[in-house]
């Protein structure tokens, strides 16, 4: 029988927990980490989907019980990576649409799931501003309900930011 990379690899948790801390407080010039990240979230599904089972930054407690993975999109929201968005919509990276699995990245903005319910509103009660406006100018839609807080509006005004309903 094959042990699990949690067993083999002790490591890999805290690397799958931590890289997130790390890439806030270092030097990402120094490093090229926004490349690796971007590998991670555009390189394919394999290694976003073993992140993701190893630390699932939208539980609570890190654990991926339940076996779902989100978007690419939910994460890079709830993370607040502005950047990684602002890859998956760039008009001039590419001009055929950007796809994770067989999911176009535009597809993804709505899609439900998650604590949080949908990208938007894992970024709404965060302060991520950057990363709800770039959401919503790429189609998000303000008025999903669902997750932990009902609606977007409703996470941002959880989290002190209810100026941000001049952006709906």
């Amino acid at each position: 029988m094959a042990q699990s990379p949690r067993y083999c690899f002790p490591l890999t948790v805290y690397a799958a927990q931590s890289w997130y801390a790390h890439f806030q407080d270092g030097d990402c010039e120094k490093h090229n980490v926004q490349q690796h990240i971007l590998r991670l979230f555009q390189g394919g599904e394999d290694a976003f989907k073993c992140w993701v089972k190893l630390w699932d930054p939208g539980e609570r407690d890190g654990t991926n019980s339940h076996g779902n993975v989100e978007s690419p999109v939910y994460y890079a929201a709830l993370l607040g990576l502005d950047f990684v968005i602002a890859s998956m919509f760039s008009v001039y990276s590419s001009t055929s649409p950007k796809v994770f699995g067989s999911v176009e990245a535009s597809a993804m903005i709505n899609m439900q799931g998650g604590l949080d319910g949908n990208a938007l509103q894992a970024a709404s009660p965060k302060g991520c501003e950057e990363a709800v406006r770039m959401l919503i100018d790429n189609g998000a839609d303000v008025n999903m309900k669902g997750g932990h807080f009902g609606s977007a509006l409703q996470a941002a005004a959880a989290g002190g930011h209810e100026g941000w309903l001049v952006f709906c």
